[in-house]
């Protein structure tokens, strides 16, 4: 990676930090300022490194993959990571939060899996699937052996099987880490009150473009940024209107569903079941008494309406 381009992914990433704490701090606890303060404080490199695994998002990544820089200081950085203030939480899990078999065994490569199958002595699996020879191995670990059978405690002899083949996957893969989902979360909402999209984003990352922009891969036309201090009333609605977003788009993915697809039907049914009883009571307090607007001017009536989109009220139209 050219070094403008990874000095690009920082910077914008200090910029969101710096810019949204500066006058929307009050969206965010107390804990969380905390969190974000710790993240400040960081090395450089631990901070590039924690901001390239966010934008890869949640899943477990080999320490030995991630090729944004010398091996030694990955390492390291990810140890600074993973660490744990005092009173905060750590930016990245390692991988003694693997919590089962199932999760341990998606971790391997194709080879890996047919290499381990062929040890487990598991026969006829040269040209299986990764999904076939993940059933086959995860067989093996819930299988009795004859010494487990005349055990008492069998509970015990099943557990120490699991954990024997969770330690054997990470034999294989090294260290792992992956986004803490309580520290990842604050930062999605910190992005979404600095992009402040009114709409979820789905597979396209402002901050990507951001960087791209920088780096002059994507132009936009110039333009004075000036940004509203008061745009969202309270921590409260940041956080129900990303939940919201979030489940607008989910049912945006569900509605392209066929017809034949009848379980992500009733999954949109569901969900919008679940959020009925909002939705009357949003058309109830609409029935009230609205203070006129035509006296503020066509501008403010239009600012007004423009900042609508950024209420949890709008979100769940969506839904």
């Amino acid at each position: 990676m050219q070094s403008s381009e990874r000095q690009s992914y920082l910077e914008i990433f200090d910029r969101i930090l710096n810019t949204v704490l500066e006058s929307e701090a009050y969206l965010f606890s107390d804990a969380e300022q905390r969190v974000l303060a710790e993240f400040s404080k960081l090395d450089r490199h631990s901070r590039y490194l924690y901001t390239r695994i966010f934008m890869r998002k949640q899943a477990w990544h080999r320490v030995s993959g991630l090729n944004y820089g010398e091996d030694m200081v990955v390492e390291q950085s990810c140890k600074y990571l993973a660490a744990c203030p005092q009173g905060s939480e750590p930016f990245l899990l390692t991988e003694c939060e693997v919590g089962n078999c199932d999760e341990a065994v998606a971790l391997l490569l194709l080879p890996e899996l047919k290499a381990m199958a062929k040890a487990k002595g598991i026969k006829q699996m040269a040209n299986k699937p990764k999904e076939a020879l993940c059933s086959a191995i995860l067989k093996t670990a819930k299988q009795r052996t004859v010494v487990s059978f005349f055990k008492k405690n069998k509970d015990d002899s099943a557990k120490q099987r699991q954990n024997g083949l969770i330690q054997e996957v990470l034999k294989i893969t090294g260290p792992l880490v992956q986004l803490n989902p309580v520290v990842s979360e604050l930062f999605e909402r910190l992005h979404l009150v600095f992009f402040r999209s009114a709409t979820h984003l789905g597979d396209n990352n402002s901050m990507r473009s951001a960087v791209l922009a920088i780096i002059g891969q994507i132009r936009f036309p110039s333009y004075t940024v000036v940004r509203s201090p008061d745009l969202f009333a309270s921590r409260d609605d940041v956080v129900r209107y990303k939940m919201l977003v979030e489940i607008g788009y989910q049912m945006e993915v569900l509605l392209t569903a066929l017809v034949k697809e009848t379980e992500r039907h009733r999954q949109g049914w569901d969900i919008y079941l679940s959020y009925k009883n909002d939705w009357q009571k949003l058309l109830e307090s609409l029935k009230q008494p609205q203070q006129p607007e035509a006296s503020k001017g066509l501008e403010q009536m239009a600012i007004n309406y423009w900042r609508r989109h950024f209420t949890p009220d709008w979100a769940l139209v969506r839904i």
